[in-house]
This record gives C-alpha cells, structure tokens and sequence, in this order.
C-alpha cells in the first residue's frame, strides 16, 4: 500500500508540470511567445526536460539561438530525443554555438537510439556525406531504412538516390523508382520530379511522358523550379499537350503573384 501511496504522490506532484508543459506548447504554437515562456519557466528550471525542450523552440523563434542552444542542451542531457535531435542541427549548422559536426553525429545518435525516425534519417546523412563522421555507405543506407520503415519520405528518397547512383551496390533504377514513389505518395513534392524524371527518361519504368508531365506538374504547383523548367521543356518538345501556357510555367501568372506565401522553388 506504501509503495501505491508514494506513486499517486509522485503523479499528484508531476501534474501540474504536465499541465504547465502542455500550456506552454500551446502558447508556442499558437505564437504567445511570453505566455509560453510563462508557462513553462517552473517545470523548465525544475529540470523537467519536456518543458527544456519547449523554451528551447521558444528562444528560437525568437531568434535567440544561444539562449536556445543552453536549454536544449539541458533537454538533451536529460533523455529527450527531439531536444537531442535538434541540438545536433545546431552543432551542425554552428548556430548559438561553434560548428561541431562530431559532437552533431553523436546527438543525432542518442536520438536514433531512442527510434527517432528524423535523426535516424538525419545520422543517415551524415554517414553518407563522411561529416563529423567516417564515410559509410552501408550504415548510411542501414539508418535511412530505420527512417524509412517508420514512414519517413525524406530517408525514402535517400535511399532511392543511393540506389539510382550506386552507392555501395550497383544501380538499380527499377528500385529507385518504388522509393521514389513510396515518398510521392507520403507527398513529398520533390519525389513527384524526381519520380517524373525517371517516367520521362524511362529508368526504371517504362518510359511515359503523360506520367511525367503529371508529376512535373504537381511539383510546380508546390513551387518545385526544376519541375517547371522540365513542364516548359515537354510543352516546347511537343511531349505532351498540357492545357498549360508557357505563361503559367514560368510563373507570369502563377499563385504566387497572387499569393506571396505560395511556396517558393526548392
């Protein structure tokens, strides 16, 4: 019965911390910046590692990245792997702090430890790019299919560029393509060119030029430049007959003019 007793306790203790964590995420995501820093300052100084992590989002915001970096840190020290994930962006990155690329692997590690489908893509990266750490295409390729089969697109199309160029095993397009695909559907725009690519040059699957054009197109309309270039070219060529005006494609009359916030080329 004690030990039941201590643990209601412990709980009666730890709510209103959950409460406070979780109003001062609210605040934060609904752009309260001094609310959020309010709401989480007690939970945060107490060590609660969760509300660590949301006064590190909120410094950043706030384009404060030392003030950032110092409770991220904290957070990080304390077991939270988004907080961990995040500190390694910045050691990689040097913002608030000195460009690390070592210490950056070995945060995006404890995160990929814990399952973190972002810093397993992320730690993928770094291994296929030798930063901070040795150069390995096989563990590269190991911490994408982690990302991957939790349904992250990014680490999908990774692996589908390694297959396409041959990193650390021979070419496969026909692979390439599934991944491309697979990251298409999770709607990553820059698959949909990718994926169009291998549709208009016939890699990988047969060559299809209405396919293509589909995907260039769903790509441009998310501000993808290479697709609106490829769009002009089929139109040019004769490819396809798309109800499009060169116009459009190269943007004289395209959302954006209307809308300043539509995406821009990426």
């Amino acid at each position: 019965m004690k030990y039941l007793l201590k643990a209601l306790s412990v709980l009666l203790l730890a709510g209103p911390a959950l409460a406070d964590v979780e109003s001062g995420r609210s605040a934060f995501e609904d752009g309260d910046y001094d609310l959020a820093k309010e709401e989480l300052a007690q939970a945060a100084g107490e060590g609660n590692a969760a509300a660590q992590y949301w006064m590190g989002r909120v410094y950043d915001a706030l384009d404060d990245p030392s003030t950032a970096f110092q409770w991220l840190d904290k957070a990080a020290n304390g077991g939270h792997d988004d907080a961990q994930r995040v500190l390694a962006i910045y050691l990689e990155e040097g913002k608030g702090v000195e460009r690390n690329y070592g210490e950056a692997a070995r945060w995006y590690r404890a995160a990929a430890d814990q399952g973190n489908a972002k810093a397993q893509r992320n730690l993928g990266t770094m291994y296929h790019n030798g930063r901070g750490i040795d150069l390995d295409y096989d563990e590269a390729r190991r911490w994408y299919q982690a990302a991957a089969d939790q349904g992250n697109p990014k680490a999908m199309r990774n692996l589908a560029y390694m297959s396409y160029f041959g990193e650390g095993e021979p070419s496969d397009f026909e692979n390439a393509a599934r991944l491309f695909r697979a990251a298409t559907e999770k709607g990553l725009g820059k698959a949909q060119f990718d994926l169009g690519r291998l549709y208009y040059r016939g890699q990988g699957v047969a060559k299809d030029y209405k396919a293509a054009f589909r995907l260039f197109e769903d790509a441009a309309n998310d501000g993808h430049g290479k697709a609106q270039i490829f769009l002009a070219r089929m139109y040019l060529n004769g490819e396809e007959s798309p109800a499009t005006t060169l116009k459009h494609i190269f943007g004289l009359n395209s959302p954006r003019r209307k809308n300043p916030s539509w995406p821009r080329n990426s």
